[in-house]
């Protein structure tokens, strides 16, 4: 069963700088929640705090089933899977290399190596080094080594940069049809972001401005409402 999430009063400093401030919510990990906001506006720290792999300054994250509070962070862990902008690939090994290290890291058996990355177009490239890839070919695999370990919820912050139309349609295809889990994903697209989610958080300044259900909201009014909490100096 998906775990449930809880953020409570959550904020995040930097040295001087506020990069969260008060953020709280609930969600379960099947949920497809799109998160949008300025540049600084805390999208990708709210993303590393659910990941584990950043403790915040007030404020707590906790996990929970049925039976109650779970607090094995590996267990957390395996739940979840992260693509941020840093590829978190090995540059000297091969594309297909590199997902055999990840599959045995991840104990994931009986992995069509050939099929995951003929799915992103990568299977002409298995023998190439991750440093020789194209940006794009790096973001496509590093896309397949999130998706391994079948996790519940993906982690994805700005996952079709790099990404040409073709590319984009591929990930958007294996999200749409292939993934069954859950995700938290950032983006600047605001069509991508409104076509891929059932929820919306829009970040301004550190706090979560708007928690809204996608069947509240049409299309004109989530982008209204995503302008609406953009900072004075961003629309000048």
């Amino acid at each position: 069963m998906p775990l449930q999430v809880s953020l409570d009063h959550i904020d995040k400093v930097f040295d001087e700088t506020w990069a969260l401030k008060q953020v709280s919510s609930q969600f379960n990990m099947s949920e497809r929640i799109t998160i949008v906001g300025h540049n600084g506006a805390g999208k990708s720290t709210i993303l590393s705090i659910v990941a584990t792999i950043m403790n915040p300054t007030r404020g707590s994250v906790s996990f929970s089933n049925q039976e109650g509070v779970v607090s094995d962070r590996i267990e957390i862990r395996r739940r979840m899977s992260f693509l941020s902008h840093a590829a978190m690939m090995y540059p000297d090994l091969t594309a297909l290399e590199n997902l055999q290290f990840f599959a045995g890291l991840y104990d994931v058996k009986g992995v069509d190596y050939q099929a995951q990355l003929e799915k992103v177009g990568m299977r002409h490239a298995e023998n190439i080094l991750f440093r020789a890839c194209s940006r794009g070919m790096q973001q496509r695999l590093s896309f397949v080594r999130a998706l391994l370990a079948k996790p519940q919820l993906l982690l994805l912050d700005e996952p079709f940069s790099g990404l040409d139309h073709k590319g984009i349609q591929r990930l958007k295809s294996i999200l749409i049809d292939d993934y069954e889990g859950g995700w938290l994903l950032v983006t600047h697209d605001m069509s991508q972001g409104y076509e891929l989610a059932d929820r919306f958080w829009i970040f301004k300044r550190g706090r979560l401005a708007q928690d809204l259900k996608k069947s509240d909201v049409s299309f004109k009014q989530y982008v209204s409402l995503c302008e609406t909490n953009l900072p004075d100096e961003v629309l000048l």
